[in-house]
């Protein structure tokens, strides 16, 4: 509230300056909608994003004021809609030399607004009616301040509604297209995704329409379906027609047959048993990650999806490359940093201080994501990949402390450490001893500063101001990542079986059919507890494997098979999702090579993580 009338205040005065510098438009936007999106998957509402392939990527103007509407219009959509579809649309209404004019759209499925209360809502500390105030809450300041800044940047606001059918709240912003073509942070597909055959499934008609255009954009054969019963028709006629498709992308949450069980159903089809499958969620459960473990899923992104997040899944579910056009410039004022493209959580219950972090970081040229407590922010990295968190330690419902003890208490499973970093108003000696006691990395004080914000980072990171000063956080770990990618070369399985070409292809069908059922055996086996499944389903697949020369992933299973001898069913479980990363990836490279009429040569299979 006191954020929204200093904003106010400024616009009165006419003290709101506006900031025009480059940014990346589809980040900007999609990063807004990150921001509240938990928001609409507690009320079971599907958030969807539509940008459109034609829409410029790189603008200048004022990014955070943009982002400021979108949430203001999108959080009024989700307070005042209870059930349905919230759709966030962008589109180039004219350009005229390098002067853009953008059109955004905000419908909803909510409680509508009369006819005659239209014009007033715009008007400060306004609501539709008494009433919507008191059920609702809020100041009645947002739409002002909303309607203000985009005269500021040079367009305007209007909607149109009716009452039990919905809200189209509209605005447009003057943007300048930049003078010269700046490099873009986005992979290009180029032709690692031509003419690969995926199959959409989704009951949401407007979901099923924006991932087609995106995904035809890339030159995918795209097809969509409503249903799972539809999607096991498809699947089926495209083994009658030797056609199969490559990637499944399917909807968590749909009527009949949700896609949990459709993933089960296909999985029952011996053709179908290490189909790749990216599944798209508009909530966040804990048994979901569970499910998505036994049922081999590789790759699970949350609605609204983000298009490069979408691309970096199809790529790693595929085991091929797209690289970048070309590398990411941070554009803020001229300022570059270390930091930059360090994805962020940022767990904060004050909104000047949300405000304030996310400026130093976007100008460090991080991306973030916002959390308003502990409960939000464990919630978030069980659904997300961030690189850091920046926790605050008094927070409401769960403070930083908690949350960084239940973080750790879940890495002790999942093999995996993300670095913690307080923040906090107190400076005293014991307060430090309390956070690193916890589990966190470092600690910066409030008020924030950009130097000492972009130290603690580096030095969570192992890194020091002074080291590498040219090479980027990003491009060192990226480095590292290459270092851990595991090749199959099919001469030496060749070899392993005497050179005999026949009985290669032999063996890798057995495998092909044999493999996924003892990878599903042992994802039971951990997921119930059974120590003897884990122990006989690893050691079979380390059998398996022997023929294949992959001793990391051979290693990786006996450590495996030796837990279950242990009854170590939570160390098992830690190492599970690694070997299926890697088992998936080493199916794609035999199918690829297969296709290549076993022509011997390196096959790269993808490195493991939390995206495949």
């Amino acid at each position: 509230v006191v954020n929204d009338i200093l904003d106010f205040s400024k616009i009165e005065a006419g003290k709101m300056d506006l900031e025009v510098i480059a940014f990346d438009l589809i980040d900007c936007v999609e990063e807004a909608l990150k921001m509240i999106a938990l928001r609409a998957g507690e009320k079971g509402l599907e958030l969807l994003c539509d940008l459109p392939p034609t829409l410029p990527e790189m603008v200048r103007g004022d990014s955070a004021r943009l982002r400021q509407i979108i949430v203001n219009l999108v959080s009024n959509a989700i307070k005042f809609t209870d059930n349905g579809e919230i759709v966030l649309k962008a589109e180039l209404e004219s350009r005229e030399q390098d002067e853009l004019t953008i059109r955004f759209t905000v419908s909803d499925t909510g409680i509508g607004i009369p006819q005659e209360k239209q014009e007033s809502i715009f008007s400060a500390f306004n609501q539709a009616d008494s009433s919507t105030t008191r059920k609702y809450g809020g100041t009645g300041l947002g739409l002002t301040i909303s309607a203000r800044l985009a005269s500021l940047m040079g367009g305007r606001i209007w909607l149109e509604s009716e009452i039990g059918r919905g809200s189209r709240f509209y605005f447009t912003v003057c943007m300048k297209a930049l003078e010269k073509p700046i490099e873009s942070s986005i992979l290009a597909p180029s032709e690692s995704l031509r003419d690969v055959r995926i199959l959409v499934v989704d009951d949401n008609q407007t979901n099923r329409r924006i991932l087609e255009e995106t995904l035809n954009s890339w030159s995918v054969e795209t097809t969509c379906v409503a249903g799972g019963r539809q999607a096991l028709a498809k699947l089926a006629s495209s083994l009658d027609a030797q056609k199969r498709y490559q990637v499944l992308v399917t909807d968590t949450d749909m009527p009949e047959m949700d896609g949990f069980g459709l993933v089960t159903r296909m999985r029952n089809l011996s053709e179908m048993t290490s189909l790749p499958v990216l599944m798209l969620s508009s909530g966040t459960r804990r048994e979901d990650a569970d499910r998505c473990r036994q049922l081999g899923i590789g790759s699970v992104l949350s609605k609204p999806v983000r298009r490069k997040e979408l691309l970096s899944a199809i790529v790693a579910l595929l085991g091929r490359e797209a690289s970048p056009q070309s590398s990411t410039q941070v554009l803020a004022r001229g300022f570059t940093s270390r930091c930059g493209g360090v994805h962020i959580l940022l767990a904060e219950d004050n909104r000047v201080n949300q405000a304030v972090a996310t400026r130093l970081l976007t100008k460090l040229g991080c991306t973030l994501v916002i959390a308003n407590n502990g409960h939000e922010a464990i919630a978030l990295l069980k659904q997300h990949t961030f690189d850091l968190v920046l926790m605050d330690v008094q927070m409401p419902e769960m403070d930083g402390i908690s949350a960084t003890k239940r973080i750790r208490e879940y890495e002790k499973f999942t093999h995996e450490h993300i670095p913690i970093i307080a923040m906090t108003a107190h400076v005293m000696k014991d307060d430090r001893t309390r956070c690193l006691a916890a589990g966190m990395d470092g600690y910066v004080t409030k008020p924030i500063n950009s130097e000492e914000v972009e130290a603690a980072i580096l030095t969570a990171f192992d890194e020091t101001p002074e080291t590498d000063k040219d090479t980027s956080l990003v491009q060192r770990r990226g480095k590292m990542s290459e270092a851990r990618e595991v090749r199959w070369n099919i001469a030496k399985t060749l070899e392993q079986v005497g050179g005999d070409e026949a009985l290669l292809q032999e063996v890798l069908d057995i495998f092909l059919e044999e493999a996924p059922k003892h990878l599903a055996a042992l994802r039971l086996g951990v997921a119930q507890g059974i120590a003897k499944t884990v122990e006989t389903s690893a050691h079979t697949l380390k059998g398996e494997l022997g023929y294949m020369g992959l001793p990391e992933i051979s290693q990786t299973v006996a450590e495996i098979e030796s837990m279950g001898r242990c009854n170590n069913i939570p160390g098992a479980a830690g190492l599970l999702s690694q070997f299926e990363a890697d088992l998936i990836g080493l199916f794609t490279a035999i199918r690829g090579a297969r296709s290549l009429a076993l022509v011997p040569q390196a096959t790269t299979v993808p490195p493991s993580g939390k995206n495949q």
